[in-house]
């Protein structure tokens, strides 16, 4: 049945009635059927269509389209195809890169293989519970042990103390109540002491003696191995400095999360970075100062592609991989930058420290025709002119020194073994800041000939800029209480210099004048 406009003019046709096609009377059934009975009166009526009505009606008989609830309509998309990361910006590329070679940035460790290896044999030991892990600062001591941890993340509980400052008793009070507290836990408990380079092997006997096989002590220090083991269940394992692959390995890694535009294969190029870890590598072999250099050398390539891009009025320009002249452009920067001998010496540890603070209180003793050991001070001076010319320090002499200073009353810290001390006296002129040479009438070959060399302060180096690395903290608030027990070493020291010079030149000055009135006489 097809719909009645409601617009149009209704119009009905039928066979059965002749009057159907009468224009006002509606059809019989129609109306019957919309108006009911046929009313009494024979008087023709005239009936008016309910057209509301009639259009309800039809249009309810109309064929309705189906209707879907919004609610019930489901958006059905195709699967997308995974992409491609965009390239960054280059701006974001050059942050990016110097973000991934920040020393706290890494998330895994590389490299050290051998060494991961005897630490995890080190915990499944069941007759060893103390590891002594030494070398050198930038060797990743820490950060290696810590990722080992990591891995092994629920078979062993973890505590980490840095001990800088800290005495023996102190450690090892700390060390014996962890062990108690967790004594009921089901798993192993691995405590890490770091900073342990101020004692030595008998002061670290008590503090290792704690360990056990549920409780296991990793000793980390910045000195090199120890002559003797403190205990019996304690094994050592020594961090060469890295070599120069070792770090182009460990920061091509790094760089390999950058996603860079097509057709650029590294932000760094290959023989800029091999160059910069030789250059590192043949100083210290520190992995965070090489970090710090590369970091440099990216952004002053950074800075010649914010350049080109200004020079080119903003247009699209490509970016400036770092190259070798970028890489010496860092290094005279940080040079530059860098407080010279002053930040070196911020950086040595506790005891290289205490090795270069003997050194200057010996070479101002010297200076000052006083003898070496302040004790040799009380010796009867004849005359001046028949005082002798300071005598060359040796490394026997140093060590003496060394000793006698840190065995005083008033030290704090307990002095390190010979051979250790030979040690730090090789790193601290690793790092420029001690010179050795041929003491004069001495002889005798290999360790004889090695004991006998005379040692000093280079010539390229400042005295008051060592002065200032050990004395002068770079944040006074960050300083600790080592810094400040050396500050006091200094100044108790250089003011026993003073007054035994003083003391000195009153017993010459008496001798002269008794000369001279004995002379008139």
């Amino acid at each position: 049945m097809s719909c009645i406009s409601p617009y149009k003019r209704q119009k009905t046709c039928t066979d059965e009635n002749p009057d159907a096609n009468k224009e006002n009377i509606p059809p019989e059934d129609t109306l019957s059927e919309i108006a009911g009975p046929p009313a009494r009166s024979t008087r023709r009526v005239t009936a008016v269509t309910p057209r509301k009505s009639i259009i309800r009606r039809q249009l309810s008989r109309c064929e309705s389209t189906p209707v879907i609830e919004l609610g019930n309509l489901q958006l059905v998309t195709p699967p997308t195809t995974p992409a491609k990361p965009a390239p960054s910006a280059p701006t974001d590329i050059y942050t990016q890169a110097r973000a991934l070679l920040r020393t706290s940035s890494a998330t895994s460790f590389t490299g050290r293989q051998a060494e991961r290896t005897a630490i995890t044999d080190f915990l499944t030991s069941e007759d060893k519970f103390c590891l002594y892990v030494s070398g050198t600062p930038g060797t990743g001591k820490t950060a290696l042990v810590n990722d080992v941890l990591r891995g092994l993340d629920g078979k062993y509980k973890s505590k980490y103390l840095n001990c800088m400052g800290m005495n023996a008793e102190d450690i090892r009070a700390s060390a014996r109540d962890t062990r108690d507290e967790h004594a009921d836990d089901e798993c192993a408990m691995v405590m890490v002491l770091d900073e342990l380079e101020h004692l030595d092997s008998a002061t670290l006997s008590p503090v290792f003696a704690v360990g056990t096989p549920s409780f296991r002590v990793i000793g980390i220090s910045n000195t090199h191995t120890l002559t003797s083991k403190p205990t019996t269940s304690t094994i050592t394992l020594h961090f060469k400095p890295y070599t120069s692959n070792e770090m182009t390995q460990i920061i091509a890694k790094r760089l390999e999360e950058l996603v860079l535009p097509d057709g650029m294969k590294a932000i760094v190029a290959p023989a800029a970075l091999s160059f910069a870890c030789r250059k590192v590598s043949s100083q210290t072999g520190d992995l965070r100062a090489c970090l710090a250099l590369v970091r440099g050398a990216i952004e002053t390539a950074e800075k010649e592609f914010i350049k080109n891009t200004l020079a080119n009025q903003g247009d699209s320009v490509a970016i400036v991989p770092v190259s070798m002249a970028h890489v010496l452009a860092a290094t005279k920067t940080v040079s530059s930058q860098a407080p010279g001998t002053v930040g070196v010496v911020r950086q040595l540890n506790i005891q290289a420290r205490l090795v270069l603070l003997s050194l200057l209180l010996s070479t101002r003793r010297l200076s000052a025709s006083l003898p070496v050991l302040s004790k040799a001070a009380k010796t009867p001076l004849k005359s001046k002119a028949k005082s002798k010319a300071p005598e060359a320090l040796t490394i026997d002499g140093l060590f003496e020194f060394y000793t006698h200073l840190l065995s005083s009353t008033e030290a704090v810290f307990s002095p390190v073994s010979r051979n250790e001390f030979a040690d730090l006296v090789g790193l601290v002129e690793t790092l420029g800041l001690l010179e050795r040479g041929p003491t004069a009438g001495a002889r005798g070959k290999g360790k004889a000939a090695e004991k006998s060399q005379s040692v000093g302060i280079p010539s390229t180096s400042r005295e008051e800029e060592m002065v200032k690395g050990l004395t002068e903290p770079e944040d006074p608030q960050m300083e600790g209480p080592a810094e400040r027990e050396i500050r006091t070493m200094w100044n108790r020291e250089t003011a026993r210099i003073k007054r035994e010079t003083e003391e000195k030149e009153m017993v010459i000055k008496k001798r002269q004048d008794a000369f001279e009135d004995a002379t008139e006489a």
